[in-house]
């Protein structure tokens, strides 16, 4: 099962993280239109129809902040039935559950997410669920083409919506081509399709103690993430 980080552009850094990150999202300036030459004055626009003429004139960027957070994996054994490997645990299962928690914070945010880019963001186009799944992806791929002038689609999908649309994703189908991920994190109906999805990655910090009160040894692992994409051209199923 594909996973968001199986297809997403990932960067693993260990850099200065306190200065937070910028995006700039062409999608929200950048529109294409097809004019008869002889007509210049009336072009009939065939991508981003949300916007004007002058908005090609302008920067082409919309600048987003993008803000990082973390992930915390514990593990917290008996010291007598310690045996030298926690750390080795923590850092491996915080690792693995990367793509997990990038996914949650992708689809709802975290608490006073306003602001910040993610799929529930108010530049995020939403449409209506179709009288299926494969009418819902339709929908969501068509809202998408309507939006973007130079990007691909990437489809991301619960449980339950893969499932209904295996069929539709097959190798030998239509959309064979078409990148998509599957996210347990999500509800299982969910379906939402952005552009390209930048993740970046610190690496795994641990840290080790001992708790003496209740005799355990405590170890903790943690990874910071951040993500950006383009909401202007994103597209979310409701």
């Amino acid at each position: 099962m594909k996973r968001l980080l199986d297809v997403a552009d990932v960067k693993i850094s260990d850099g200065d993280w306190s200065a937070g990150y910028q995006y700039g999202a062409k999608g929200c300036g950048l529109a294409q239109a097809v004019t008869d030459d002889c007509n210049v004055t009336q072009p009939v626009f065939i991508a981003n129809t949300s916007q004007a003429v002058t908005a090609r004139a302008e920067s082409g960027y919309n600048s987003f902040n993008v803000v990082p957070f973390s992930s915390l994996v514990s593990f917290s054994p008996h010291v007598r039935c310690s045996v030298g490997e926690e750390v080795a645990i923590v850092e491996s299962a915080t690792e693995k559950s990367s793509s997990s928690y990038v996914e949650r914070v992708l689809k709802y945010g975290l608490t006073n997410w306003a602001g910040q880019i993610y799929l529930a963001a108010p530049e995020v186009r939403t449409v209506a669920a179709g009288s299926d799944a494969k009418a819902s992806l339709v929908a969501a791929l068509k809202a998408f083409y309507d939006m973007s002038v130079d990007e691909d689609p990437i489809v991301g999908l619960g449980l339950g919506a893969a499932a209904d649309l295996s069929g539709v994703l097959a190798s030998t189908g239509p959309f064979a081509d078409l990148k998509y991920y599957v996210s347990p994190k999500w509800n299982i109906a969910e379906i939402a399709v952005t552009g390209p999805i930048e993740v970046q990655l610190s690496g795994v910090a641990t840290i080790q103690g001992i708790s003496t009160s209740v005799n355990r040894t405590n170890v903790e692992g943690t990874r910071l993430a951040a993500f950006a994409f383009d909401p202007c051209i994103a597209v979310r199923v409701v």
